[in-house]
């Protein structure tokens, strides 16, 4: 259920952003909220059920839109990337809150926070690559701010030193992914 939730409102962001006006969905408030969600106690009855895991899904899916979907292709792709970027640090912050709360036995928040922290980068760089015309670089200075650089070297920090597998992995490909954007 919590995937089928995941992708609909992917879906419902991603085809209503091409709405005019008042019918848009407003994305900035969506990421704020998810922010706040994720961000919950996860000992709180609010957090029960994963919901703190399904608001992380929604960010980490928000952040890698498909570029067709039915076939048809989308014109709203560059914007929802450059409406995620501004948003790194906040998400970012969120993701290395969640590997330290995310339970001693479970992975499975954990390696959404990687995931999720992955996904951002690429809207980053693809946020990047839009303003630039497509760079044909391979560094990519200026796609993060400052500030996320440096949370993103500290969650880097934390992921690599967790003692399941599959955040280990994670943490090389997001390591990987933000090397040329430091």
């Amino acid at each position: 259920i919590r995937q089928a939730w995941v992708e609909c409102t992917h879906l419902c962001l991603h085809l209503g952003s091409t709405l005019p006006g008042n019918l848009r969905t407003d994305i900035h408030s969506l990421i704020t909220k998810m922010i706040e969600i994720s961000n919950w106690n996860p000992r709180s009855k609010m957090a029960s059920g994963g919901v703190r895991l399904s608001a992380l899904m929604v960010l980490g899916k928000i952040c890698i839109v498909d570029d067709k979907i039915d076939g048809d292709k989308a014109t709203a792709t560059a914007p929802l990337c450059k409406r995620v970027s501004p948003y790194a640090y906040e998400i970012l912050q969120c993701c290395h809150k969640g590997l330290l709360s995310g339970g001693a036995g479970e992975p499975g928040h954990r390696v959404e926070c990687v995931q999720t922290a992955w996904r951002l980068a690429l809207a980053c760089r693809r946020s990047h690559d839009v303003n630039n015309s497509v760079s044909t670089s391979f560094l990519a200075t200026g796609a993060m701010e400052d500030r996320a650089i440096i949370e993103a070297i500290k969650f880097i920090k934390r992921a690599v030193t967790d003692k399941y597998p599959e955040v280990r992995i994670g943490a090389a490909v997001f390591a990987g992914i933000v090397a040329p954007m430091l």
